[in-house]
């Protein structure tokens, strides 16, 4: 269920990242990219390779 991965998405980053605000977690349908549904594409996020070694930032 895509609310409960959001959900676990979101404690994740608030584990690893200091001083988050606000989070926003979008989920795309399987198989789909996101310039499928946002033209121009979007530029904000994080992903593994962001978070450095040990997934801290």
């Amino acid at each position: 269920d895509s609310h409960e991965v959001a959900g676990a998405v979101e404690r994740q980053i608030r584990a690893r990242v200091d001083n988050v605000l606000d989070i926003v977690v979008h989920v795309e349908p399987a198989g789909a990219s996101g310039s499928d549904f946002h033209e121009g594409g979007e530029g904000y996020g994080l992903d593994e390779g962001s978070l450095g070694e040990g997934g801290k930032r």
